[in-house]
């Protein structure tokens, strides 16, 4: 707004207002075994998908996952992961709308019994998530003993 007048008070020229700004990130995750089964004393490879719906930016994301019994940590893509029974990956910042893709390979002790096995993953942000169950996920499959052709 402009005025080319004379202004008699002009300590009122200028307004402030005040709000809260939120951060919410919809951070949600999704485990995928690269193949169906797999067998005891070999290694097996999963992804992770760490999805922002936003509709802020997640910052400081870790993925988190508790492997199966018997199962150990080997190496990984995408992130920074660390631990043997359960990893933790540094994804870091994912803006509103993009996914990150960890890439899990794991050694399966020879000793783990075949049959079903099941785990959860989840993902965690700074910018909270307006659906807290949304960052959790669990994966059931099946595991064949070494030699087993199923």
């Amino acid at each position: 707004v402009s005025y080319t007048g004379t202004d008699p008070n002009s300590t009122n020229n200028s307004a402030v207002a005040a709000t809260d700004l939120i951060a919410e990130a919809d951070v949600t995750i999704d485990k995928e075994w690269a193949a169906s089964s797999f067998t005891a004393g070999g290694n097996a490879q999963f992804t992770l998908a760490v999805t922002n719906g936003g509709p802020s930016v997640a910052s400081n994301v870790v993925a988190s996952d508790a492997l199966p019994a018997g199962m150990t940590f080997v190496s990984a893509t995408g992130a920074s992961c660390v631990g043997t029974t359960t990893i933790d990956c540094a994804v870091g910042t994912i803006a509103s709308g993009q996914v990150t893709t960890i890439t899990v390979t794991v050694a399966v002790a020879p000793e783990t019994p075949a049959g079903p096995t099941s785990n959860s993953a989840s993902a965690n942000s700074v910018a909270a998530g307006p659906i807290p169950a949304a960052g959790r996920m669990t994966w059931f499959g099946s595991l064949r003993g070494k030699g087993a052709r199923l």
